[in-house]
């Protein structure tokens, strides 16, 4: 499989690191979109407790894509 991405992970938690590095080797579109989300400590324990479950990748997509959404609704502006 060819790697979409040759940069370094950026300063992760050990946490963050093994999450990463899971989420590359099965999903590297799904790792590239954890590393922007990857400093909020609640998803990286939630991400982390769920690394055992046969389900993780589909769990931590669900997780990734529902706190990006709030994440981008918090950012929107009313101008006067």
């Amino acid at each position: 499989m060819k790697r979409l991405s040759t940069s370094t992970v950026p300063n992760l938690s050990k946490k963050g690191k093994e999450i990463y590095t899971k989420m590359s080797e099965k999903d590297e579109e799904l790792a590239l979109m954890f590393r922007i989300v990857a400093s909020k400590e609640t998803l990286v324990k939630s991400l982390f407790e769920s690394m055992k479950d046969v389900n993780f990748i589909d769990k931590a997509r669900k997780l990734i894509s529902s706190h990006s959404e709030r994440q981008s609704l918090n950012l929107t502006r009313n101008c006067p």
